[in-house]
C-alpha cells in the first residue's frame, strides 16, 4: 500500500518546474503556478521580481492551501502559448509576453519580469487614465458643441426678430399704400361727379340761354 501511494503521488507531482530533472519537490509558488525543488527556490525562483512576497507553500500543505486559494482567486489561469500544458505565470517585461515556467527556464531566464497580477493592474491603471482623458476630451467636445449651438440659436433669433421686423415694416407700408389708394379712388370720384354736375348745370344754362334766343327771335319777326 505504501508503495502504491508513493508511485500515485510522483504521477500526481510533476518535476520542477524550473529545472525540469529534480523530482524532489519541495515547495509551490502560488502565485506562478510552479512546482519547484529546493535549489531552483532558492537560487532561481528568488531572482524573480518580488519574489519575496510570493505565496511560497510546502508540498505537505499544498492541498489544504489550493482549496482557500481558489475560492479567493481574482484571475482565470492562462495557458501558455507554446507550451499547452503550461499556465502562465509571470509577465516578460522585455518580450511584453505572458510567460509559463518553461518558458522563463528556456528563453526568459535573464530577462525582467513582473507578476501578472502587477501588470494587470498597471493595465487597468491606464485604461481608467485613458477613460479619464476620453471623457474629459468628450465633456470639452460637448461643450464647444453647446457653445455653437447657442451661438446658432443667437444668431437665427437675430434673423427671425429682423425679418418679422421688415415683415410689420412692409405690412405698414402696404396698408399706407391702400389707404391712399382709397383716399385717391375717392378724391377721383368726388371730381368726377363734380365736374358731372357742372357739366349738368351748364348745359341747362346754355339751354336756357337757346330758349330766350328763341323767343328774342320770335318777338323780333
Amino acid at each position: 500500500m505504501a508503495h502504491s501511494g508513493s508511485v500515485k503521488r510522483s504521477q500526481d507531482i510533476p518535476a520542477c518546474g524550473l529545472c525540469e530533472t529534480e523530482i524532489k519537490i519541495k515547495v509551490k509558488c502560488m502565485d506562478c503556478a510552479l512546482y519547484m525543488c529546493q535549489k531552483c527556490t532558492e537560487k532561481v525562483h528568488a531572482k524573480f521580481k518580488n519574489a519575496d512576497l510570493h505565496d511560497i507553500v510546502a508540498l505537505k500543505d499544498i492541498h489544504s492551501h489550493i482549496d482557500e486559494t481558489d475560492a479567493n482567486s481574482e484571475f482565470i489561469p492562462v495557458k501558455c502559448k507554446d507550451h499547452r500544458k503550461q499556465l502562465c505565470c509571470m509577465y516578460c517585461i522585455t518580450c511584453e509576453l505572458l510567460v509559463c515556467p518553461k518558458c522563463i527556464a528556456k528563453t526568459h531566464r535573464s530577462h525582467l519580469m513582473e507578476e501578472i497580477q502587477t501588470i494587470c493592474q498597471q493595465k487597468v491603471e491606464e485604461m481608467k487614465k485613458l477613460q479619464d482623458q476620453v471623457h474629459t476630451k468628450i465633456e470639452k467636445f460637448i461643450g464647444k458643441l453647446n457653445l455653437m449651438a447657442e451661438i446658432e440659436k443667437s444668431k437665427s433669433n437675430e434673423i427671425e426678430q429682423k425679418i418679422l421686423e421688415e415683415e410689420k415694416q412692409a405690412r405698414e407700408v402696404q396698408s399706407q399704400c391702400l389707404m391712399l389708394l382709397k383716399e385717391h379712388k375717392e378724391g377721383t370720384k368726388r371730381h368726377a361727379e363734380l365736374m358731372s354736375k357742372k357739366e349738368s348745370e351748364l348745359l341747362e344754362e346754355d339751354k336756357d340761354i337757346e330758349m330766350v334766343m328763341q323767343h328774342v327771335e320770335n318777338i323780333q319777326k
